[in-house]
């Protein structure tokens, strides 16, 4: 049997999760003017949650490394929250704008803002993948992303063409009608995808408004006018800590109870239940909890990192792929085999930020395009 450790050094190469999709808009989305600390923080956090993401996923794949996979396992279930963290954000502050525009003026602003970023490193991406062997066709390239992080705007030029409608019903919709809408989206795009994936049971019912990551937009501009309290605090970590709970071992049990033991995937889905409410409950106890540091290097941290997000998450696996083979030397060691995953997964996390950053902040300093580094 091969080297796990080996077979790890290898997959961190080659094996991503295939539904992901991640990370933030331009910290420009929230109104200079009316700027929220905590929104900068969780834009940080969510960032720092994707590139530990995609650090860890190479163990979770490693499955016939139960020690390995253990690690992966809990990094990828503490780290699912930055997709709906990011799509939190971005329904709160777009829905609970005051500015007035229609459809169209809106669709050209927005679409443009990501639309050439995504045709920029799509081109970046395919020149990349054909420098290490994976040559990209057209039509390949339109059918799917050109790296498995630009799933991500795909998903938001959707919904994005969705906000202008968003706004008519809320402007126009009751309390009511709203957790309606909540409640049909959570049954129909969450609960039974779920229930299908894990029994097989799947009625033949077509949700045709509440579906994908729709729900999201609008329970992050739900979640905008609601608090939690310091007293409520300890039930609400009681809740995400069991929805974290839920995941690891569901996951776990998912993956060995199959009889060619692989990774299963069912609890890591974006819209799972509990990746829904883990998710939210993050986002009020940050809501709750985060206030500006008096520091103001601090501060200033957080902000000019919140502000270089997107940036960092288009670049980001290029880094990524380079510091992994220059610290893969770590998978070699033998002794307290978990402990140096961690170590591993953490370091290679760690500078991967850093010279992402780097680039944002050399690509400020040059005046590179927008289009590039937004």
């Amino acid at each position: 049997m091969a080297d796990p450790m080996k077979q790890v050094a290898t997959l961190s190469r080659d094996t991503q999760p295939s539904h992901l999709a991640d990370n933030s808009l331009p910290a420009s989305d929230a109104p200079n003017s009316n700027r929220l600390f905590y929104i900068d923080f969780l834009r940080c956090f969510a960032t720092i949650q994707v590139i530990l993401l995609h650090a860890s996923a190479p163990m979770a794949n490693a499955v016939s490394s139960p020690g390995l996979f253990w690690v992966g396992c809990i990094f990828n279930s503490l780290t699912r929250s930055c997709v709906p963290l990011f799509l939190l954000i971005s329904g709160m502050l777009l829905l609970s704008s005051l500015q007035s525009e229609n459809a169209g003026t809106f669709l050209k602003r927005r679409i443009w803002r990501i639309g050439m970023p995504l045709v920029s490193w799509t081109a970046i991406y395919s020149i990349w993948m054909a420098t290490h062997g994976l040559k990209l066709d057209w039509l390949t390239v339109v059918n799917q992303p050109a790296c498995y992080h630009l799933h991500y705007l795909y998903y938001l030029a959707g919904l994005y063409l969705a906000v202008p409608i968003f706004k008519a019903f809320l402007r126009g919709a009751s309390k009511q009608d709203v957790f309606y809408f909540l409640a049909l989206w959570f049954a129909s795009a969450s609960v039974l995808p779920l229930v299908g994936s894990l029994t097989g049971v799947r009625p033949p019912f077509l949700f045709a408004v509440a579906t994908g990551f729709s729900g999201y937009f609008i329970l992050g501009y739900v979640l905008r006018d609601y608090q939690i309290s310091k007293r409520q605090l300890p039930l609400a970590s009681l809740i995400a800590a069991t929805c974290l709970l839920a995941t690891i071992m569901g996951t776990y049990w998912l993956s060995f109870s199959a009889v060619d033991k692989k990774l299963d995937q069912t609890l890591f889905n974006y819209t799972s239940p509990q990746i829904i409410v883990y998710s939210a409950i993050l986002f009020l106890a940050a809501k709750l909890l985060v206030v500006k540091p008096r520091k103001r290097w601090l501060a200033g941290l957080i902000e000019a990192v919140s502000a270089a997000s997107f940036t960092i998450y288009l670049v980001h696996p290029i880094f990524l792929d380079t510091v992994c083979l220059h610290l893969r030397w770590m998978l070699d060691l033998h002794t307290h085999r978990s402990l140096i995953t961690v170590a591993y997964i953490l370091a290679v996390s760690s500078v991967t930020f850093l010279l992402s950053w780097a680039f944002y902040l050399l690509c400020r300093l040059f005046r590179v395009p927008t289009w590039i580094a937004p």
